[in-house]
């Protein structure tokens, strides 16, 4: 039994009151909801499974995971704590690890390579869908590395996202930093913003610093084997940064040119991978450009990208980032047939990104009549059938 004399009574009202006022206080601050990352649901088509000649591409011209009770950490611009992001949901895991039935198919959509704004992105987008006859899978678009004339995610991502797309943000386009200058850390108060940012967009397709090994990208080596490893390293620090920032929504698709543009030892795209631990998918780009141009011949999508897909088969899940065909020099129709076939012979391809583009030759689906009866057989085929809802 409690003692209530004097000294005790003055010591049980003060004590009284301390719990009265801190209680108070807290009933009386703000609260906040934190920033929700969204995953797949668990009823979503996406479902774990059980554990030679010069080729430039046509786009040339232009882990720490938080939990959900994890200490958010300091901003190093001055913007306040960040919230990590929750855990992704099982299904988004399967999506990152490629573990999941059938392939998803997408596309870049610009058909008169025209940027008018999100709502004509857009218009753009469903008109192709139109064209095809089903919703696409996964919708891929360029970005500059400093956009500061927009919101980061791009609205055209939310709305991707919102729709049950899959966003594929290729990011570096316009005037990017070095890789140097990536690697010495004088980027990294941008990839911090950027990667806080992708939070709020649930799982997404990041493609960086793509292309590298072809001569006209700003990331090759250019005959210095050193500067490869300035590549290597401005990725692991972009991915790094990524991770810190509790953007593990951030699934990272590192994606060569199909091939070696030039052929020589020093720009193989293996000098220029960065490591198991610092990609999650690897990216093909490829074309035919049958006989637009007199350095090339007809070839068809297993040519194109056999000997890539040849080296990470099994190692990570593949993605073909960027292919079409023209129509000159040979069958486009009978190109897209076979363009089946030839996926389904390599199971690790998990994902496909057709360029819907009228650029150096009309690499469209629809540039003939017959390519586009071909190009919907395939869209909806079973094998392509991995969805997003």
């Amino acid at each position: 039994m409690h003692s209530f004399g004097l000294p005790g009574i003055l010591a049980f009202v003060i004590q009284w009151l301390a719990i009265a006022f801190a209680a108070w206080g807290a009933s009386s601050l703000p609260t906040t909801t934190p920033p929700t990352v969204t995953g797949f649901p668990a009823t979503a088509t996406v479902a774990a499974l059980p554990t030679s000649t010069s080729i430039p591409s046509p786009t040339a011209t232009r882990t720490v995971t938080p939990t959900a009770n994890a200490t958010p950490t300091a901003s190093p611009r001055g913007t306040g704590p960040v919230e990590p992001a929750k855990p992704p949901s099982a299904s988004a895991a399967a999506l990152k690890n490629g573990r999941f039935a059938g392939v998803l198919w997408g596309a870049y959509v610009n058909p008169d390579e025209t940027w008018r704004g999100t709502e004509d992105d857009k218009r753009k987008v469903q008109e192709f869908e139109a064209l095809i006859g089903r919703k696409i899978a996964i919708d891929m678009r360029y970005v500059h590395w400093h956009e500061d004339w927009a919101a980061w995610p791009l609205p055209i991502d939310t709305w991707d996202a919102d729709s049950g797309r899959i966003p594929v943000v290729t990011w570096g386009s316009g005037a990017p930093p070095s890789t140097r200058t990536i690697a010495s850390g004088k980027e990294d108060g941008w990839i911090r913003e950027r990667a806080r940012a992708s939070r709020s967009l649930g799982a997404f397709f990041l493609r960086p610093l793509w292309e590298m090994n072809g001569d006209w990208s700003p990331w090759n080596a250019a005959g210095d084997l050193e500067r490869t490893k300035d590549y290597i390293a401005a990725w692991r620090r972009v991915h790094r940064l990524f991770q810190e920032e509790g953007a593990t929504n951030a699934i990272f698709v590192w994606s060569p040119n199909a091939e070696d543009i030039p052929q020589e030892p020093w720009n193989h795209w293996m000098n220029y991978y960065p490591g198991d631990a610092y990609v999650d998918w690897v990216g093909m780009d490829g074309y035919n450009w049958g006989t637009t141009q007199p350095w090339h011949r007809w070839r068809s999508l297993a040519t194109v990208f056999g000997p890539l897909y040849r080296d990470f088969a099994g190692q990570k899940p593949i993605m073909v980032a960027e292919t079409a065909s023209t129509e000159v020099g040979g069958d486009k129709a009978e190109w897209i047939r076979d363009a089946l076939a030839s996926i389904k012979d390599m199971p690790h391809i998990k994902a496909v990104v057709w360029f819907h583009a009228n650029k150096e030759t009309d690499w469209r689906v629809n540039s003939s009549q017959a390519s586009l009866q071909e190009f919907r057989a395939l869209a909806h085929d079973p094998y392509f059938g991995a969805m997003r809802e």
